[in-house]
């Protein structure tokens, strides 16, 4: 796939991301952090921002490619997910949560840094999946609060008080953790559609089976990464930037493991490969007949909407058919 067409399929989705980046930043810059932030103070809160910048940074660096050449950075996205659905009050704007501007605003930042260093190691910056983050960042976000504010609507609060005795409503535990996991859900949802619908594009296979390759390659590590973003978010009031790194180990381990799943996969096919040229080193074929085979086949199976682990099949028997 031609990095010509990456950019055209992903176009449209970069361009809104686009949009709402400006829009979140502006309405950032042109409001203080007292007004935008929490129950905090000011100090705090930039604290918070910039830990929760620099640890997506961080996520961003450490990317995977999984089996298919698709990119991940689990750490990146669990952080982005988690300060979308901090459950801290917002006593000047009468609101649960971050706001969105802001929230939309540390992302793109932390984003951003992390892609530097990929930049000047002349690495390929992906862009489309940078966009996917910020639109996913939207959707947990806005889902949180609405929820949030049923609830609140609906009598599903405690009361309980701040540290200076003024009384407040929290929402209960048990429904604040429902909210964030339905919002988060919603948001590895919606990442995964536009992960399919620009494969769709690129490709040019059906969106039907695009849908169904993302999901089989991506519901493992976005489980992970939506449970350790709920996970931050619920713990980060009480534990405080500790929840950070506490609860990062358990999804570096899962990305350990997941880079390793794709590292045996990347050995098998160049097993496979070495052993389709037995017959171009005996003399027995054309040198790259099999390579040339295997293009073809694939190139016709993606046509006739093939998913990708028949793909793969069918590449592998393209490979060996001598």
């Amino acid at each position: 796939m031609s990095r010509e067409t990456d950019v055209r399929a992903a176009g449209p989705v970069v361009l809104l991301a686009g949009l709402v980046v400006v829009a979140s930043m502006t309405t950032t810059v042109s409001k203080s952090l007292t007004t935008t932030a929490t129950s905090l103070d000011t100090s705090d809160a930039l604290r918070s921002c910039i830990a929760f910048a620099l640890f997506i940074a961080v996520g961003e660096v450490m990317r995977l490619t999984l089996p298919g050449g698709r990119q991940s950075a689990p750490l990146a996205s669990a952080g982005a997910l988690a300060f979308a659905l901090l459950p801290v009050w917002s006593g000047n704007e009468g609101q649960y949560g971050v706001p969105l501007a802001l929230a939309v605003t540390v992302v793109t930042i932390g984003s951003v840094v992390g892609s530097v260093p990929r930049a000047f190691a002349r690495r390929s910056v992906m862009v489309e999946e940078l966009a996917r983050r910020v639109l996913a960042t939207v959707v947990a976000s806005y889902l949180f609060h609405g929820m949030l504010e049923w609830l609140v609507t609906n009598g599903f609060t405690v009361g309980d008080a701040r540290g200076d005795g003024t009384p407040y409503a929290a929402v209960v535990p048990a429904w604040m953790a429902a909210a964030m996991a339905l919002a988060a859900a919603a948001a590895s949802t919606i990442d995964a559609l536009l992960a399919a619908g620009l494969r769709s594009s690129s490709d040019r296979v059906p969106f039907r089976t695009a849908v169904v390759d993302e999901a089989r390659a991506l519901i493992g590590i976005a489980s992970a990464i939506a449970a350790t973003g709920v996970l931050i978010a619920l713990s980060y009031p009480r534990m405080g930037l500790w929840a950070l790194p506490v609860f990062a180990v358990p999804l570096l381990l899962t990305q350990f493991s997941f880079r390793r799943y794709a590292t045996i996969q990347a050995t098998y096919l160049q097993t496979i490969r070495s052993l389709s040229k037995v017959t171009e080193v005996g003399g027995y074929t054309e040198t790259g007949h099999s390579r040339r085979v295997s293009r073809l086949a694939v190139t016709v199976g993606r046509e006739m909407g093939l998913s990708q682990r028949d793909l793969d099949d069918l590449e592998y028997a393209a490979l060996m058919h001598d």
